[in-house]
């Protein structure tokens, strides 16, 4: 018996299932990655519409009115301008003496009488020395005043704050190395901590007080030397002890025939060295009245009226606001400018007549209803607010006559017959903020 063995080759079989397998293979890729695509698609679609939803359901919470009343408001435009005060200063000069130390023997603002003594100089310059008597002085000046009146307990809260002031003022002073201002904001500091002394009635023993000062000031005055010049007033007037070299050439002498061309050439001009070799000790103005001069522009000029009081406020002296009268406008011929002259009678306590410092003019007054910027809309060409009568959505006209820091005044106008929108009136409900409004919606509670 014969057993014949035949062997059969699987090659080509295999290679037949290996290409199946890897043609498979990649249908089965291109498959996943298809599925994948699609897949992220449809998540970034989804968070799509969420969002989307969100946000409008976010909206739909937001959506809460604010409202105010329309009730009348009166503001008054500022005008900003640099002021050059001017005045009728007759400056005071030693005698004989050119050099030395000056030594005032009044404080600034005080009234002398023609010979009334106004200052010594002596021989040593300290300044220093010279700086704390005249801090003395007013602490005399005021101790006297206060022995010569009935003083009782009083409401001290603006001294108080005063005394803040002047210390914020002098520690700001300091760290701008403005040295000679907080110098001098110290003596005021010091007068004004007496004064509230005195006013609380903390302070009674006066008698005592006023001995240890004069006698501080005569220890600090030896230490001046000898005393080389008394100085004399040679008018009558309000003596002032500090002077910059302006005296003559914005002095209040020419005021009524100064031109718009000869104040700016002054304004250009550098105060000019004064030809006397002596010491100068001081200044009087010899009269109560002085003036501000403002250039502006005409059309700025022109919101102003001849001979009407405005309040002026001088930043420069803690906003301290003093009431003017417009004593002239001279314009520029030609040209846009023109220049406001003020006067007043006022002559404030503590007050620094720098010769240029800005003010704030009130010019003129506006009064209407204060309505927010963005609740102001357009509505068929008329511009106005939308207002909540009752639980409707109204449309109200308004007039805009001023615009202010992200508000408007506004106001109504006649009433007219067959108009398609009223004016707004007094008390009017405005609707400040909220969306989606339009005439005729009615407001329900989730609108609130």
């Amino acid at each position: 018996m014969r057993f014949c063995c035949y062997f059969v080759s699987t090659e080509p079989e295999r290679n037949a299932h290996g290409r199946k397998g890897l043609a498979g293979k990649r249908m089965f890729d291109k498959y996943y990655l298809k599925l994948t695509l699609i897949t992220f698609l449809t998540v970034l679609l989804t968070v799509g519409i969420i969002i989307y939803i969100a946000y409008h359901i976010a909206g739909s919470f937001g959506a809460s009115l604010e409202l105010s009343d329309a009730v009348y408001e009166s503001v008054t435009r500022v005008l900003n301008a640099d002021g050059y005060v001017m005045r009728h200063e007759t400056v005071l000069y030693a005698s004989h003496a050119q050099t030395g130390s000056v030594t005032p023997a009044v404080q600034d603002g005080t009234r002398l009488g023609i010979y009334d003594k106004a200052a010594d100089i002596y021989d040593n310059t300290m300044p220093d020395v010279q700086a704390r008597i005249r801090e003395i002085d007013e602490q005399i000046a005021l101790l006297e005043d206060s022995q010569s009146e009935k003083v009782s307990v009083v409401n001290t809260s603006g001294l108080e704050s005063a005394i803040f002031n002047n210390v914020q003022d002098i520690r700001l002073m300091v760290e701008n190395r403005s040295y000679g201002d907080a110098t001098t904001m110290r003596s005021t500091l010091l007068v004004n901590i007496l004064k509230r002394d005195i006013l609380k009635g903390t302070m009674t023993d006066h008698n005592d007080q006023l001995t240890a000062l004069k006698e501080e000031k005569r220890m600090l005055t030896n230490q001046l030397g000898a005393c080389l010049e008394t100085v004399y007033a040679p008018v009558s007037g309000y003596f002032y002890a500090d002077t910059d070299g302006y005296e003559s050439l914005f002095s209040a002498d020419g005021i009524d025939t100064m031109s718009y061309e000869s104040f700016m050439e002054l304004t250009r001009n550098d105060p000019g060295e004064s030809m006397r070799s002596t010491v100068s000790v001081g200044k009087i103005v010899t009269d109560y009245r002085w003036y501000l001069s403002c250039p502006v522009s005409k059309k700025e000029a022109a919101e102003l009226v001849d001979g009407q009081t405005y309040a002026v406020t001088f930043p420069y002296n803690g906003n301290k606001v003093i009431n003017m009268k417009l004593y002239s406008v001279i314009p520029a011929l030609p040209g846009d400018g023109a220049i406001l002259v003020f006067v007043t009678g006022t002559i404030p306590e503590n007050f620094d007549y720098t010769r240029m410092q800005p003010v704030q003019i009130g010019t003129v007054e506006y009064s209407g209803f204060r309505v927010p910027v963005s609740a102001v809309r357009v509505i068929d060409g008329y511009e106005g607010v939308y207002i909540l009568d009752q639980v409707t959505v109204q449309f109200r006209r308004i007039h805009i006559v001023y615009e202010g820091d992200g508000y408007y005044i506004c106001t109504g106008g006649e009433p007219e017959e067959d108009a398609k929108y009223s004016w707004i009136q007094m008390n009017d409900v405005i609707i400040t903020e909220g969306i989606n409004l339009y005439v005729g919606k009615v407001i329900t509670g989730k609108d609130m």
